[in-house]
């Protein structure tokens, strides 16, 4: 494993985060789902094997860090099952866009921002949608990704607080809701495509949509995305039901 410079309260922090966002998202939503969520750390994790089931996954040609960043994720999925009744379930394999392929009757999502990874999942109906994404400031350090995202309004709302908190705030909400929805219709959404609004008393975006045309989908059905933002960590949440 590389070496790296990491805060003692490094995965304590990421835990507060992560912990932040889904109370928030939990008691808005008033979710009857159960739901857990789970953070691994890569200094806990000593080899990038996976679990029984999953020697189809493996990346022959993938780097050491490219395969612990995926061990990490399914071992954070595999925590977050457990803690809602899965003890020993099928492996969470992969669909064709990398999308982790869940249980039946699971929803979920799994994040990677190295050394961490951080897995999200409920248990219930099929509209049930769960999008999440952890991120960290340090990475738009030099990175310019502003005209790539934004719409004029959000690179407005961008621009009037911490801009790059803010930029990355944009980014991580609109990964979130990619990663919630493309399970169900498995088709690529442009950053463009989608427009956020933030509503501070709530601390979530809401959003509205452009030429967005996926079958059956009712965007006024897409609840908030949840973001937290704390010492330099983002994590997005989104969790609802479609219908």
């Amino acid at each position: 494993m590389e070496n790296i410079a990491i805060t003692p309260n490094g995965p304590k922090l990421v835990e507060s985060v992560v912990k932040h966002t889904m109370t928030s998202a939990a008691g808005s939503l008033h979710l009857t789902e159960r739901f857990a969520s789970a953070v691994c750390f890569a200094t806990t994790r000593t080899n990038c094997s996976g679990y029984p089931g999953e020697e189809h996954l493996e990346f022959p040609r993938a780097s050491q860090r490219q395969k612990l960043k995926f061990a990490l994720g399914r071992e954070a999925a595999y925590l977050a099952l457990r803690q809602i009744g899965f003890q020993s379930g099928p492996a969470v394999s992969r669909g064709r866009g990398g999308q982790p392929l869940w249980p039946e009757s699971v929803a979920g999502s799994i994040s990677h921002c190295y050394p961490w990874s951080v897995a999200v999942v409920a248990k219930g109906s099929r509209d049930l949608v769960v999008g999440i994404d952890l991120e960290s400031v340090d990475r738009l350090r030099e990175i310019d990704i502003k005209n790539l995202i934004c719409s004029d309004d959000e690179l407005q709302w961008v621009e009037e607080g911490d801009f790059r908190e803010r930029l990355l705030m944009v980014f991580s909400a609109k990964e979130a809701i990619y990663k919630a929805l493309y399970p169900l219709y498995q088709s690529y959404i442009d950053f463009k495509q989608v427009e956020l609004f933030w509503v501070g008393e709530q601390r979530c975006f809401q959003a509205k949509f452009t030429d967005l045309k996926l079958p059956g989908f009712v965007p006024d059905s897409l609840g908030p995305v949840y973001c937290h933002c704390e010492d330099g960590f983002i994590f997005s949440c989104l969790i609802c039901h479609l219908n």
